[in-house]
């Protein structure tokens, strides 16, 4: 019997086809550093880390809030989409350690970036 294609509907199967759909724990960590060398790499790793984790789609992923963490208590307000169930999940401690970093460097851009509405004469 031909295994089942991607979506199940199909009894063949494209030669393009991966043999798995999901990355490895090793695999994972190479994205996570990979992640940290870009331009945004705090924001980049946090990001990554924070779909990985908790099964995020993009959509739920872009639509965090900050005030949706909870750093006291080490949890996330997870709005699904797609009619799937919201809920807080658990932060573990590297997630919050990620996060913290990714405050933290948010706080210092801002205390250096001038306003503005600031108008800078030569």
């Amino acid at each position: 019997m031909a295994a089942k294609g991607r979506n199940g509907k199909s009894g063949v199967v494209d030669a393009h086809v991966r043999g798995k759909d999901f990355l490895t724990d090793e695999e994972m960590g190479c994205l996570l550093d990979a992640a940290k060398k870009g331009r945004h790499g705090i924001r980049d790793h946090l990001i990554i880390l924070m779909i990985y984790r908790h099964g995020l789609r993009v959509t739920e992923a872009a639509s965090l809030r900050l005030d949706a963490l909870n750093l006291k208590e080490a949890r996330v307000w997870v709005r699904r989409a797609k009619g799937s169930t919201d809920g807080a999940q658990p932060i573990t401690g590297d997630e919050l350690r990620a996060i913290r970093r990714y405050l933290a460097s948010q706080r210092a851009r801002r205390a250096i970036r001038p306003p503005r509405n600031c108008v800078h004469r030569a």
